[in-house]
């Protein structure tokens, strides 16, 4: 009986040992690092924290403090039977426990909605989208609670079962958000517990997630997570582990993949034990988040998946700006247009804010419009006033701390008084200075000045090189014009200072008085001897003259007035000149009828 007792015995001992080896090969603990993890506190309700080195859970007189953690599963098959889930965390230490109070208690709840944990804040999930609630999104009731009390030392480890939310997470029942650790309400208390970021790699929280599979194969991931800006690329190595001494060719293949992702898998066919690498491209398009791209493979009968987490990150924005033309020459009083192209380089488009650095005093600028969404243009007009000389300007676009320039040239021709030059002799005399400095400083400083030295400047430099060359060739000529040029020039000085308290209130109603004084002053000088030897030949009827300057200067005056209000700058060119005309013939006529009045009595 012990001869057959003894061959039995060591039987079913090899028997037992072979079904434990099985055991071994099929059942895997796979320890997964947690890849995202944050504290968010309602004292500091827009502070992100998701770098530091702890993350805090906490109900106090200051507030509360919530843990995120997510935890990739996409290197599990998703044919695993799920044994034990366990979320492990390390005591960093508990603080402001109420007193008397040895221990608190902290809920484990499943996350509802994507985070980001660059971000993440009591108040938002993402740089752009908020927390449908504060303190953060998650569903009731909790799944698994423990304690930590203030007798369990510093790095103490604490094993928190979740295993049937990270079952319900592979079953596809739920989005994996990962989960969400708050404090007990019952009395205060906090804990801190060592983040992924702490350099005690050790103490880093973890998942620890055992499972069986069948006999086949399982097939791994590395890294199980990855992640890739938008419009980039990364890769996946997947390996084919055999399980019951399977030895089969493997046939990989992408089973699903989101809208926007593309995957290439090389090789795609694997003996047990090899590898491949999984290429993954996103579209610039998709939008960030987390996406799962699930690869299958087949052979020998047996089937496996494996899920890649792919977090698409957005890529900043980003752009350009040029000026056309990069150089441009204009004369004083004048104004030229130059077309700036705001180009997108990256990232989702901004309107994009538009400023001019360096032009000049006595110049001004305008964009329109003023900001531009990429890519696009803006027409930047340029008024070069009194400036003159050459700059480098700078084109300066701005948006969200993103500030991009470029430069152009900007030259600005002084036009000279050239018949007060020649007559005078230099371009420094003070009569020249005088005609200058008027222009330079009152005309040309002014809206309306502007718009009305554009039509002067066409005007006067039409004819005025010709005289100037005449003048020079004949000195003689020089003191009959300086004789004909005092009494414009006293009429800018008695203006000049008449104007000056109207100076400081507003320039423009200073300009227009200017105007109707020199106007009429000079008409008076240099009109009415001419309108009086027309009015010894014909004979005409004055008051019906001086009817017709009254109404064109109430009626110029009028579109002027509302030429300015509106910015139709070619009108106000226009209505000025004929403002300025029509003051310059109504005061001649009324100073001939002055003269002329005792002749009708």
């Amino acid at each position: 009986m012990r001869k057959i007792t003894l061959p039995l015995l060591i039987i079913l001992t090899l028997t037992t040992l072979s079904v434990l080896n099985y055991r071994i090969e099929a059942t895997i603990s796979k320890t997964i690092p947690i890849t995202k993890d944050a504290h968010i506190c309602s004292d500091i309700p827009t502070t992100n924290r998701g770098s530091a080195t702890y993350i805090s859970v906490s109900h106090v007189s200051a507030g509360k403090c919530n843990i995120l953690i997510y935890f990739p599963l996409s290197g599990i098959p998703s044919n695993a039977n799920i044994l034990s889930a366990k979320l492990i965390l390390y005591k960093k230490k508990h603080y402001s426990y109420a007193s008397g109070k040895t221990f608190k208690t902290f809920y484990v709840y499943r996350v509802t909605k994507y985070w980001s944990e660059g971000y993440v804040t009591w108040n938002k999930r993402t740089s752009t989208s908020s927390w449908s609630t504060p303190g953060g999104d998650y569903a009731t009731p909790s799944i698994a609670h423990f304690n930590v009390y203030t007798s369990d030392p510093n790095k103490t480890k604490y094993e928190i079962d979740i295993t049937n939310l990270v079952k319900s997470y592979l079953a596809g029942i739920y989005k994996n958000y990962g989960v969400i650790i708050k404090a007990g309400t019952s009395w205060y208390g906090g804990v801190q517990f060592y983040s992924s970021e702490s350099p005690l790699i050790q103490y880093r929280p973890k998942l620890i997630v055992t499972y069986e599979t069948p006999g086949g194969f399982s097939m791994s991931l590395n890294p199980p997570s990855i992640t890739i800006s938008q419009g980039g690329s990364g890769t996946v190595s997947i390996t084919v582990n055999p399980v019951g001494g399977f030895s089969q060719t493997v046939t990989l293949n992408v089973q699903s993949k989101p809208s926007g992702f593309t995957v290439t898998i090389n090789p795609s066919s694997l003996t047990p034990g090899s590898s491949a690498t999984i290429t993954i491209s996103v579209a610039s398009s998709v939008s960030p988040g987390t996406y799962t791209v699930v690869i299958r493979g087949t052979g020998g009968g047996k089937t496996a998946t494996a899920s890649i987490s792919i977090t698409v990150t957005e890529v900043p924005f980003d752009f350009t700006i040029s000026v056309n033309p990069s150089s441009v020459e204009i004369n004083q009083g004048e104004s030229t247009t130059l077309v700036v192209t705001v180009t997108k380089t990256s990232g989702t488009a901004k309107p994009v804010t538009l400023t001019l650095i360096g032009l000049p005093s006595g110049a001004s600028y305008s964009f329109n419009p003023s900001s531009v969404t990429p890519t696009g243009s803006s027409v930047l007009t340029i008024n070069a006033g009194s400036a003159k000389g050459t700059y480098t300007l700078l084109v300066k676009g701005t948006t969200d701390g993103v500030e991009r320039t470029a430069t152009f040239t900007l030259t600005i021709k002084e036009k000279k008084c050239i018949i007060a030059t020649t007559t005078y002799g230099s371009e420094v005399s003070d009569e020249v200075n005088l005609l200058r400095s008027f222009r330079d400083n009152i005309v040309l400083s002014t809206y309306a000045g502007r718009q009305f030295y554009i039509a002067f400047n066409m005007f006067y430099y039409s004819w005025s090189p010709y005289i100037a060359q005449i003048i020079h060739e004949n000195n003689w000529l020089k003191t009959p014009f300086k004789i004909i040029l005092y009494p414009l020039i006293g009429t800018l000085l008695f203006a000049t200072n008449i104007i000056q308290p109207t100076i400081f209130l507003n320039q423009e109603i200073a300009i227009y008085l200017a105007g109707t004084i020199i106007s009429a002053m000079l008409g008076i000088i240099y009109v009415t001897p001419l309108l009086s030897i027309l009015y010894l030949l014909f004979r005409f009827k004055l008051q019906k003259y001086i009817r017709y300057s009254i109404f064109s200067i109430a009626g110029s005056i009028t579109l002027c007035i509302m030429s300015q209000v509106f910015l139709l700058a070619p009108l106000l060119t226009i209505f000025t000149s004929i403002y300025i005309i029509s003051v310059m013939v109504s005061a001649a006529f009324i100073a001939l009828s002055i003269v002329t009045r005792p002749t009708h009595i």
